[in-house]
């Protein structure tokens, strides 16, 4: 059976638990560091679901994303905070989910 496949788009450096977590639980993982990055592995393979950070969209309306929802079926998470949510949804994102808060490393 063919694993689902999860493309995380976030600039942040600290990636590696949530990769862990969703390879656990049985997800093939591709990782981009920005919406470019995001843009080119989108189309170099098949994707079922894309997670991104707020970080990774802008407003205007030449943003790679919105050129994805209006070509794609693929769903799209955005992690975000609380405050974000409408514009997130407005702009194409299929849910919205407040971004948990980074552990300051010891």
């Amino acid at each position: 059976m063919k694993r689902a496949r999860i493309l995380l788009v976030d600039s942040g450096s600290d990636t590696t638990e949530a990769i862990s977590l969703l390879k656990d639980a049985g997800y093939d993982v591709e990782v981009a560091g920005n919406k470019s990055a995001g843009l080119k592995k989108l189309y170099q393979g098949y994707t079922d679901l894309i997670i991104m950070n707020k970080s990774a969209l802008r407003s205007d309306r030449d943003d790679p994303y919105l050129r994805i929802r209006r070509a794609s079926y693929v769903p799209i998470i955005v992690l975000g905070e609380q405050n974000e949510a409408a514009e997130v949804l407005e702009l194409g994102a299929d849910s919205f989910m407040v971004s948990p808060p980074r552990c300051p490393r010891a």
